[in-house]
């Protein structure tokens, strides 16, 4: 006769092979063999550049004067770094 001992232990590799399972399962669903996963999009700030009126030089919005010469930026023109001229 089998005694109560075996029928718990029986009963406890059942529940640990049946845990087991469940987290492999788990694993294949989240997991992809073979695929790397895809990188985070990155949002690109453009920031507005501002051109001294007397060097040319590209100062940092907020300036109110040159970073090159010192001349007041007080009639500011704007360009965008992405276009070229």
């Amino acid at each position: 006769m089998i005694g109560i001992e075996e029928i718990l232990i029986s009963v406890v590799v059942a529940l640990l092979c049946l845990g087991m399972l469940a987290v492999a399962i788990l694993a294949g669903v989240f997991v992809v063999r073979g695929q790397k996963p895809k990188p985070e999009p990155t949002v690109q700030r453009q920031q507005t550049l501002i051109l001294c009126p007397q060097c040319g030089a590209s100062n940092t919005p907020g300036n109110n004067y040159c970073e090159q010469c010192g001349t007041a930026l007080a009639s500011r023109k704007w360009l965008d770094p992405t276009q070229h001229e």
